[in-house]
């Protein structure tokens, strides 16, 4: 982890805000930089973007199903099809090569679509799939995220803890039109409470209610306002904060 120490040079609130998001930049800018981070967009990229009425056909056929791709490009991400699978249906296009009268240029053209086959992850074996690894957050004092619940209820929210989430890894969530806060309870004190923080940032943000506008900006406010006010109960989120 790296040192977070703020400088003691910044009188204003202000500027300390101002230090405490540079360091999350530098470490977001590192994290992107990392190989780990690397194999995960190039196995990302090996996956078509499917088209609405492919990821009906998908989901029809096999609800379940995570990642998907055709019975030959498993193998070059280390992995094969077993044998005896049955293929998830889906509409290739099919296209052909024509001349443009006015340009003379060639471009491909589509004609019309025929069956092709997909297999899940599921339905193969072999080496494991590249992965990030979440930062683990600690902290010398529990006290923070009783005084974090103390807030919530303050405001009217209802905190509470849930055995799991539906989404592997989400820590937890907040419904702005049920008034609560629902925190996982398989995670140490100090994630919880990381939790806490950003739950709570996305309640006092006024653009949580705007369910059409850009959720990632609500994502990256809640995750800043979080960091900045770990740092002042001394809880180093600056790793979780920059993968997040």
């Amino acid at each position: 982890m790296p040192d977070t120490t703020l400088s003691t040079t910044y009188p204003k609130r202000e500027d300390r805000r101002a230090q405490m998001l540079e360091i999350l930049k530098e470490e977001t800018a590192k994290l992107a930089g990392s190989d780990e981070w690397a194999q995960m967009l190039t196995f990302v990229s090996r996956f078509h973007s499917y088209s609405f009425r492919n990821l009906l056909l998908i989901a029809a056929q096999r609800p379940d199903a995570t990642y998907v791709c055709g019975y030959k490009t498993w193998p070059t991400m280390g992995r094969h099809v077993r044998k005896g699978e049955k293929g998830i249906a889906i509409l290739a296009p099919c296209t052909r090569k024509v001349e443009d009268e006015n340009t003379g240029e060639t471009r491909r053209q589509l004609f019309g679509f025929r069956p092709a086959y997909v297999f899940d992850l599921a339905q193969t074996d072999g080496d494991p799939l590249p992965g990030l690894t979440e930062p683990t957050i600690t902290c010398d004092d529990d006290g923070p995220f009783d005084r974090l619940v103390a807030v919530a209820e303050g405001e009217g929210l209802t905190v509470s803890h849930v055995a799991e989430a539906d989404t592997p890894g989400t820590r937890g969530w907040y419904r702005p039109g049920e008034k609560t806060i629902s925190v996982v309870a398989g995670y140490s004190r100090a994630e919880q409470t990381r939790t806490m923080l950003h739950e709570l940032a996305h309640h006092f943000d006024p653009a949580v209610t705007d369910v059409l506008g850009d959720r990632a900006a609500r994502e990256l406010t809640a995750e800043s306002a979080a960091f900045i006010v770990a740092q002042r109960l001394g809880l180093d989120t600056t790793g979780y904060s920059a993968f997040y």
